[in-house]
């Protein structure tokens, strides 16, 4: 098998994207997107392909979560994986920790085969992993054998391998993590700003809402003026090019404002939050931002319900 499939919803139609990532004589690794959430559809990308050797996605969705997946989803994902004989690859760069003690599979109980974590494994500083199943990470061990351990094992090269600092503030950070209790303050605080935005969003009339889970924050904005809906309900929608197209005139004018009062984003109209986010900060950041949409409406910016 040769060939990974990754499940991103960047774009408008089903349709295959491969990279060649290796242009020597050997064969080439194929990088293949699908997006599509029809598990008949994946399927048949299955069946018509038969050497797909993973499939590598964020379980909560593109973009963290931008563009929502479902437990039931990954759930059907990871059955018919199993049954095609293909790897289950999580990227799990900001769920891993942040969703569970243990990650979006330990949220779900859904068991990938790989999982990718960041820097949140050294406490900020530069780190990160690939875990996995033992027989899956057995393939970079040492035998003592110098035929196999030259030419048969899988190497692992990286600049911060065993950097004693990474390591140190790592253990802190995840004995920390271990015990539950940021994520119970961080989930908290991402609660009260998504229904204090949603209500500020209908008590100004604008065309748009709140959404995400455990401590990340997104915000949707209609994008056209003069598409007005007649009900806020009508707005709600999981088609990627909506959510991840908002026209730029919106988002910069979103951000600028948002910086310009002393609040910056994670990325996109998106955050996060954190343990150490505070009452106060949701109700300065709930403050200022119904006065960025006031100022936004002013300059007919937004679209109205």
């Amino acid at each position: 098998m040769n060939s990974v499939l990754e499940y991103a919803k960047l774009y408008a139609s089903l349709g295959w994207k491969v990279f060649p990532v290796n242009k020597r004589k050997r064969p080439a690794v194929k990088w293949t997107t699908e997006c599509t959430t029809d598990i008949k559809k994946i399927e048949d990308c299955f069946l018509e392909n038969s050497d797909i050797a993973a499939v590598m996605l964020e379980p909560s969705g593109g973009s963290w979560g931008r563009v929502p997946l479902t437990k039931e989803f990954n759930q059907q994902l990871r059955e018919l994986t199993s049954k095609f004989g293909i790897m289950l690859i999580y990227d799990e760069v900001i769920t891993g920790f942040r969703s569970s003690t243990g990650g979006y599979q330990k949220l779900t109980g859904i068991k990938p085969d790989i999982s990718v974590l960041g820097k949140i494994i050294s406490g900020g500083l530069p780190g990160g992993a690939v875990v996995g199943l033992n027989g899956i990470m057995e393939l970079f061990d040492y035998k003592g054998d110098a035929h196999h351990d030259r030419y048969e094992r899988i190497h692992h090269l990286g600049t911060f391998n065993a950097n004693p600092l990474s390591c140190a503030a790592g253990i802190v950070t995840l004995k920390k993590i271990a015990t539950g209790e940021p994520h119970i303050r961080a989930n908290e605080i991402a609660e009260m700003i998504r229904n204090g935005m949603n209500s500020i969003l209908e008590e100004e009339d604008v065309a748009g809402y709140a959404y995400g889970d455990t401590s990340c924050i997104h915000l949707y904005l209609e994008n056209s003026i003069g598409s007005e809906k007649k009900d806020r309900n009508m707005l709600y929608t999981n088609d990627p090019v909506k959510l991840k197209c908002i026209p730029e005139v919106i988002v910069r004018n979103y951000q600028k404002n948002l910086h310009l009062r002393g609040i910056d984003l994670l990325s996109y109209t998106g955050g996060v939050t954190s343990a150490m986010h505070s009452y106060d900060d949701v109700e300065k950041t709930l403050k200022v931002f119904q006065d960025v949409i006031q100022e936004m409406k002013k300059r007919k910016i937004l679209t109205k319900i």
